[in-house]
């Protein structure tokens, strides 16, 4: 009981107090300070703000609520101080305090972690009188920032936003300096031409100078070209090959005028991860980006090289649309679309073909390139019976093709009773004793069992992967179906020709690229690249090369600008890489070049269309 009465006393005492500081705003004051001086901020801040709320109309209000701020970020509630400052400054913009206000919540937003806040808060501290103490702190305080703590790009957007900062020079030279030890020397050089341009003979006019000369020099004889690889994680093979073949291509076909260098940003196979380097590539001022591997990484970074005004060549994505993201997208590698059309095209006009059937993986790829063969086969008078689709990394594929031999086994039972096909594959002679005594015979004919009948199909379209289709002719040659076989670039597989020849016979495939290629281009980069990589190259490193070769070939005409090598690029047309034809010209800067190839035995070789 005694706790209890004694407790009460003191919430009294504390009342009393409360009530004789309030009372007199002078004493209130003088209570509020000495909290703040002993370091009992909480309560200085209650009392300030006791006072701010009640003499509302007092002279002294703006000290009182500058003080319950300042309480509060001593007390380190920074978020409240932002809240209360940004307040304060509202409703007193030309207070003696506004200049301490703005560089206390510049303090603050830094310790929040946001620097950019925290820069614009001490610019402002700052133009209020930058010759007094806390204009002198406010730029000790932003230094640091402009110098290191800020990216460059936040940096520019800093300047951008003060037009008529009083420290806008510091900046535009800090600025200046550390993009030219980023070596963003095209940056560098438009910095400083602009703040040349405004100030000819300024405190740093000197400095912009020889930093302007300097950048001018480097940007004569140097050019940076990024690689977007995936470098790391399931593609990483891949992306060794592309780093290979882009280091080559610098090797054997850098003009000798200029000095290049490649900057290779791992990707990770990542969408998300391939758009944020695409964005540092960008930052970094590549003359062009070759890269990524994937259509889904290529769409993100398509965008950030377009927004830039940065080339951005992507060797091996095949989506369509991807170049259509902007004017400096290209794409080599044609989308799987023009893949199915080619095919079905020569299928039709070259081989004669009507009737087709078509089993493929359901993932994107093999939707898209088979719904393309349709549609084409439709628009030239052909027919389609026929689409089944399975899992990628099927090994059984009974329920694709059951459903198509039960339909052509239909159509063969119509045709025979009709009349309209040699009987002689769908029965069998059998001998009939008719005198066990004298072994007297009779030939008796007799159909054979359907589940054994050979069926037959025009052209059977199978756009799979290599080790899929491994797995998938044989089990379609077992249920007896004869066809000729076409197929994507999954058939350019050598592993694969070695084991299905004995079942394709003559098959064709269509492809932008075919690894045994005679071609003299070929055979020269396929022995440069086995004795540089002791490897032989696939057909990433090939298209890779021949990505960085435009660029540098685009260089050697002196298209040594970003828009100046667009416009280059955009005019290419039949230009004969090592991999594939390459034209953009025409086509919307997406490569649309492929060729179909034939099957024989072990021989894979180009078909004269």
């Amino acid at each position: 009981m005694r706790i209890k009465v004694f407790f009460i006393i003191l919430v009294l005492s504390a009342s009393g107090v409360a009530a004789g500081y309030i009372e007199d705003p002078a004493l209130g004051m003088k209570a509020a300070m000495l909290d703040y001086q002993n370091g009992k901020y909480e309560e200085a801040y209650k009392k300030f703000r006791s006072l701010a709320d009640r003499y509302s109309l007092d002279g002294h209000n703006s000290s009182f609520r500058f003080m319950a701020a300042k309480s509060l970020y001593m007390a380190g509630e920074y978020a409240a101080a932002i809240m209360m400052f940004d307040s304060y400054l509202d409703d007193f913009p030309q207070s003696r305090y506004a200049g301490s206000a703005l560089l206390l919540k510049g303090h603050s937003l830094y310790k929040t972690g946001d620097l950019m806040g925290a820069a614009s808060a001490y610019i402002s501290s700052a133009d209020i009188d930058i010759r007094s103490q806390t204009g002198r702190t406010a730029v000790s305080n932003l230094e640091p920032l402009i110098e290191r703590g800020l990216s460059i790009w936040q940096l520019k957007k800093l300047i951008d936003e003060q037009p008529v900062s009083k420290v806008r020079e510091d900046m535009e030279i800090a600025l200046a300096e550390r993009q030219v030890n980023s070596k963003r020397y095209r940056s560098g050089a438009s910095t400083l031409k602009s703040f040349l341009r405004r100030n000819p003979y300024g405190e740093h006019s000197k400095r912009a100078r020889q930093l302007l000369d300097f950048c001018t020099a480097r940007l004569s004889g140097s050019q940076l070209i990024g690689v977007l690889a995936p470098l790391s994680g399931n593609y990483s093979e891949y992306g060794r090959s592309m780093v290979e073949g882009a280091r080559l291509a610098i090797k054997h076909m850098k003009p000798d005028s200029v000095d290049v260098e490649l900057i290779i940003k791992d990707t990770y196979g990542d969408p998300v991860r391939a758009t944020n380097v695409a964005s540092k590539l960008a930052n970094e001022e590549c003359l062009a980006i070759v890269g990524p591997l994937r259509s889904e990484s290529a769409v993100g970074s398509g965008v950030v090289s377009n927004q830039y005004g940065i080339p951005l060549i992507t060797p091996t994505a095949s989506q369509k649309g991807i170049a259509s993201l902007g004017s400096f997208v290209f794409q080599v590698s044609p989308a799987v679309e023009r893949i199915g059309q080619t095919i079905a095209e020569y299928a039709v006009n070259e081989l004669g073909i009507k009737e087709f059937a078509i089993i493929s993986p359901d993932d994107l790829g093999g939707v898209t390139v088979s719904r393309s063969f349709t549609q084409t086969v439709y628009r030239l008078g052909g027919e389609v019976v026929y689409t089944g689709y399975y899992s990628t990394g099927s090994t059984d594929f009974k329920m694709q093709i059951k459903p198509l031999r039960e339909f052509l086994l239909m159509k063969t039972e119509e045709q025979l009773a009709a009349g309209e096909i040699d009987s002689t594959d769908y029965i069998e002679i059998e001998q009939i004793i008719l005198d066990d005594s004298t072994g007297e015979t009779v030939d008796s004919v007799v159909f054979i069992d359907t589940e054994e009948w050979p069926v037959h199909l025009g052209g059977l379209f199978l756009p799979g992967y290599p080790d899929e289709l491994k797995l998938l002719i044989p089990q379609i040659r077992y249920h007896i179906i004869r066809t000729k076989f076409l197929g994507a670039d999954g058939w350019d597989s050598e592993e694969l020709v070695s084991e299905v020849r004995r079942y394709v016979g003559d098959a064709v495939f269509a492809t932008d690229f075919h690894v045994g290629s005679d071609d003299v281009n070929w055979v020269e980069f396929a022995n440069a690249y086995s004795a540089e990589f002791g490897r032989q190259p696939d057909k990433v490193a090939a298209l890779t090369f021949d990505a960085v070769a435009l660029i540098l070939s685009g260089m050697r005409e002196g298209y040594n600008e970003p828009e100046k090598l667009r416009d280059y690029l955009g005019g290419i047309k039949d230009y004969h890489g090592v991999s594939c034809k390459i034209t953009f010209k025409g086509n919307g800067r997406a490569n649309d070049e492929v060729r179909i190839y034939t099957i024989d035995g072990d021989k894979v070789a180009k078909a004269d269309y």
